[in-house]
């Protein structure tokens, strides 16, 4: 009830011709429950914070060893990390060889509290990381790098990357 009082107040939820609507396609997380998700956060120690933190960077599904890897850990240290995560808070899910947020909101939660330099900091790492992978393996996530290093604010590689995208959606 809160939700939609909140959403009206807004004039995100509104009523025409008897029927209600959104009138936005997406809005932020209300106050609220930004502040149950931080809550749970603040219960974890700083190397689970650092994880989850990066994670968030990553996106709502993350790779295990892309994030051992740019935090310089072993995978089984972040795997335990996350275990124990997902078992006392449950932020976390395990989805087969990834984990993923248990909600999209409590990754944008997480993310929006990190500050602006660290954040462009951690997509430059994860960019230089996907780059790196790509060579040894010959895949190119150009999408992925393309997002990282438009965010890390290296634009000269996020257009190189955004053409080899386009280059790539016309061939398929």
């Amino acid at each position: 009830i809160e939700s939609l009082r909140m959403l009206s107040e807004r004039r995100s939820l509104v009523e025409e011709n008897g029927r209600w609507h959104l009138s936005v396609d997406e809005f932020g997380i209300s106050a609220k429950v930004k502040d149950i998700i931080l809550r749970r956060v603040s219960a974890l120690k700083p190397n689970q914070r650092r994880i989850l933190d990066l994670a968030s960077v990553i996106g709502e599904k993350f790779n295990v060893e892309l994030l051992g890897s740019v935090l310089g850990q072993d995978s089984l240290e972040v795997l335990e990390t996350l275990n124990s995560v997902a078992r006392s808070s449950s932020l976390v899910v395990c989805e087969g060889d990834f984990y993923r947020f248990d909600h999209d909101k409590s990754r944008e939660a997480l993310y929006e509290e990190i500050s602006p330099p660290l954040r462009r900091g951690y997509h430059a790492k994860i960019a230089e990381r996907l780059e790196a992978i790509g060579k040894e393996s010959e895949k190119w996530r150009v999408n992925d790098l393309t997002f990282h290093y438009y965010h890390a604010g290296n634009k000269e590689k996020s257009v190189k990357y955004a053409l080899a995208a386009g280059n790539d959606a016309l061939e398929k």
